[in-house]
C-alpha cells in the first residue's frame, strides 16, 4: 500500500512536470510567433512606404515635366507672337514708304 502510495504520488509529479513544461513551451511558442509577426508587420509597413514614396517621387517628376511643357509651350507661342507683330510692323513699314513715294509723284 505504501509503495502504490509512492508511485502514485511520483506519477502526479511526473504530469505534473509535463504540464509545467508543455505550458512553458507554448508560452515560449506564442511570444515567438508573436515576435515573428511584429518583424513581419514593419517590413511590409517600410516596403509600403518606400513604395508610396516612390509613386510620389514619380508624380512629382511627371508634373515637373508637365509645367516644363506649358513654359516651353508658353515660350514658343510668345515667339511667335513677337514675330508676327515684326512682320506686321515690318509690313505697315513698308506700305507707309510705298504711300511716300507714290504721294511724292
Amino acid at each position: 500500500k505504501d509503495q502504490q502510495a509512492t508511485r502514485l504520488k511520483a506519477e502526479r509529479a511526473r504530469k505534473k512536470d509535463q504540464q509545467a513544461t508543455r505550458l512553458k513551451v507554448e508560452r515560449a511558442r506564442k511570444k515567438d510567433q508573436q515576435a515573428t509577426r511584429l518583424k513581419v508587420e514593419r517590413v511590409r509597413k517600410k516596403d509600403q512606404r518606400g513604395q508610396r514614396l516612390k509613386v510620389e517621387r514619380a508624380k512629382k517628376d511627371q508634373q515637373g515635366k508637365r509645367l516644363k511643357a506649358e513654359q516651353a509651350k508658353r515660350k514658343d507661342q510668345q515667339a511667335t507672337r513677337l514675330k508676327v507683330e515684326r512682320a506686321k510692323k515690318k509690313d505697315r513699314q513698308g506700305k507707309n514708304k510705298a504711300l511716300e513715294t507714290t504721294m511724292r509723284k
